[in-house]
């Protein structure tokens, strides 16, 4: 994303302050969030052009004081987007028999297309640290979940951690 100001990987465990300490980062101006399975299929193909960020419907205006509202986008340009739960997509590109990387190339790839977007922050839930799933789907999903962070690491130029609310900056 190299006409991307800075996209940031931020990983950590469940309720451990991720969102929050992506909202301080650009307080007090609301950002967009969206959730990583509300990104519809479209968005990781390179065969579709979406025209912008109000291609993925029903997004979140956060910042720091608060919840600004839940609104349908309407095409207006975000100065920062915030995909949370980035790992959530795996379902979707599992339907589109891609692989991790792959999608997240697309996914790049449209977000810079729709040159709507100066900073690109992925939040995503640490999953290779707990129990193993018991069905074969659902340890698919988390090992695909990983390779997704570690290309979202590779990618990003900012790499944090977050422990307890307590930023660890990796990179």
């Amino acid at each position: 994303m190299e006409d991307c100001e800075t996209l940031t990987f931020i990983t950590g465990g469940a309720y451990q302050g991720k969102l929050r300490y992506a909202l301080s980062i650009y307080a007090p101006h609301p950002v967009a969030v969206i959730e990583g399975d509300a990104i519809p299929e479209k968005w990781f193909s390179l065969s579709q052009d979406p025209q912008g960020v109000s291609d993925i419907g029903t997004i979140r205006l956060l910042s720091s004081e608060g919840k600004h509202g839940e609104c349908e986008a309407d095409g207006n340009a975000f100065d920062t987007v915030i995909v949370n739960h980035v790992e959530r997509i795996v379902g979707t590109i599992r339907t589109l028999s891609m692989t991790p990387e792959e999608s997240l190339e697309n996914l790049l790839a449209n977000f810079k297309r729709s040159n709507r977007v100066r900073r690109l922050i992925f939040i995503a839930d640490e999953v290779g640290s707990g129990v193993v799933p018991l069905g074969e789907e659902a340890r698919r999903d988390r090992d695909d979940a990983g390779r997704l962070a570690v290309a979202c690491a590779s990618k990003a130029s900012r790499v944090v951690h977050v422990l307890a609310g307590v930023p660890l900056i990796i990179k």
